[in-house]
């Protein structure tokens, strides 16, 4: 299956730079809560051809847009922590620290699992989060 994708490249490869691209973009600084537009421009404007490339790039959306609103819930909590009181706060932004480097770990993995099945020409749907990267898809792809 060496299907070639809008842009030249072949099309498992394209997928995956989509991929490893916002998994980077994930770990800049304020940049991780917009983090999923790239993946959409690629649906929206970049990809015309592949449905390959699509799924996928709704795949990593999906696993953005958590990651992103994952960010925001910590954020918010760990400022109402630190807001009541400011001393005995520290613990608990720890451990709110501690948790959200965890989950941000295992969303990564999905996308490089992503990363890899899209290298490999398989067809991937991230457990849980995949049902609303299938829902981006099938709302974006025509």
């Amino acid at each position: 299956m060496n299907q070639k994708s809008s842009t030249g490249m072949e099309a498992n490869l394209f997928a995956m730079l989509v991929y490893i691209i916002s998994i980077i973009l994930i770990f800049i600084p304020y940049v991780c809560f917009v983090s999923w537009l790239f993946p959409l421009l690629v649906v929206i404007l970049i990809e015309k051809q592949s449905v390959f490339v699509k799924r996928h790039a709704a795949q990593i959306m999906a696993i953005c847009i958590v990651s992103a609103a994952i960010q925001i819930i910590f954020e918010i909590i760990a400022f109402a922590i630190a807001s009541t009181n400011p001393f005995s706060a520290f613990s608990g932004i720890s451990f709110l620290s501690v948790l959200s480097i965890i989950i941000q770990l295992l969303l990564v993995a999905l996308g490089v699992y992503g990363a890899v099945k899209a290298y490999r020409n398989e067809d991937y749907s991230a457990p849980i989060i995949g049902i609303l990267g299938d829902s981006i898809g099938n709302g974006l792809i025509k």
